[in-house]
């Protein structure tokens, strides 16, 4: 029997969810981008397979399932693309989700699994989908942040206007002002100041590194927002699976992540414990003013050169 996906748990399944009672264009061009990806899929399994015969003695019995093989994969990806061929030429689509969480198109009462034909593949299948589908609609729209995770006070609204992208090669440049206390660095609403017997070129790079690494974390939450991913900052927290510098950030229960080069907040968590209010603030859309004292995490002296990420520091772009 079809059941609806819960709506705690993934942003794939949420949005097929929501799918199943949105306007039949949005099912149409979700389809469509699936079916081609899926299609694709195939043809490319069936090239591993032709590669594999090739390696194989042609009169061998090995040989020629693998062939049989490469010319059944061939024909099913052949009907996907005359399925989606179908379907951008006006069919309807409804969506159908089992016990299993398998999630099944119908088309002209003809139904197709939306399976890669690798199992460990299917996660990356999905995101692509997923990623795909929402450039052409707005995926908060079709979800809404109320209907993702509605007993979690933490969640935060979309903005009208969600916060300019900072690449990843992007750098910031900060305003820089002298005082009696020491030199101070501020972006954004966010200053820190340092103590004068700080040394000043290693005082510029960590505020630079720090900068730019809070702003791409900012545009990487609102893209993910943007996408109708809730951001509940009762779970929000770097998680592991960092590869070298890039950090997973953890958005919510249901499993969403975020993964950026953030080498400074990877190797000082208490930098991005700091900046929740500045984030949550930004995020909907409000401007925010955050002290950050320099010497709460050991930057001063010299320790400062110590705390810049050597591969990531300013010199490196």
């Amino acid at each position: 029997m079809a059941s609806q996906v819960h709506a705690v748990s993934s942003r794939y399944d949420r949005t097929v969810e929501a799918l199943q009672s949105a306007p039949r264009e949005w099912r149409q061009d979700f389809a469509s981008i699936a079916l081609l990806l899926l299609t694709e899929s195939y043809y490319v399994e069936a090239g591993l397979a032709e590669g594999g015969s090739e390696a194989l003695h042609e009169k061998s019995q090995a040989g020629t399932d693998q062939s049989q093989w490469r010319i059944a994969v061939e024909r099913y990806a052949g009907q996907l693309h005359r399925l989606q061929i179908s379907v951008d030429s006006g069919a309807d689509v409804s969506l159908l989700v089992f016990d299993e969480a398998e999630l099944v198109l119908e088309i002209n009462h003809q139904q197709v699994m939306l399976s890669h034909p690798r199992m460990e593949k299917q996660p990356a299948f999905e995101q692509s989908v997923l990623e795909q589908f929402c450039q052409v609609r707005d995926c908060y729209e079709l979800t809404g942040l109320s209907s993702l995770m509605p007993s979690s006070p933490g969640a935060v609204p979309v903005p009208d206007r969600l916060p300019a992208a900072t690449s990843a090669t992007e750098t910031v440049k900060p305003a820089w002002s002298f005082t009696v206390e020491g030199l101070v660095c501020a972006h954004d609403g966010i200053r820190v100041a340092f103590q004068p017997s700080d040394n000043p070129g290693a005082v510029r790079k960590l505020c630079v590194q720090l900068f730019t690494e809070a702003g791409r974390l900012l545009s990487g939450l609102a893209q993910q927002q943007s996408h109708g991913v809730l951001v509940d900052w009762s779970e929000f927290a770097l998680s592991g699976g960092a590869n070298g510098t890039e950090q997973v950030y953890k958005l919510n229960g249901a499993g969403d992540v975020l993964r950026l080069n953030s080498p400074l907040m990877g190797r000082q968590p208490a930098v991005l414990t700091a900046l929740q209010p500045w984030l949550r603030a930004r995020l909907r859309g409000r401007n925010y003013s955050l002290e950050l004292p320099a010497g709460e995490f050991g930057w001063k002296g010299a320790t400062i050169s110590a705390s810049i990420p050597a591969a990531h520091s300013p010199a490196a772009h």
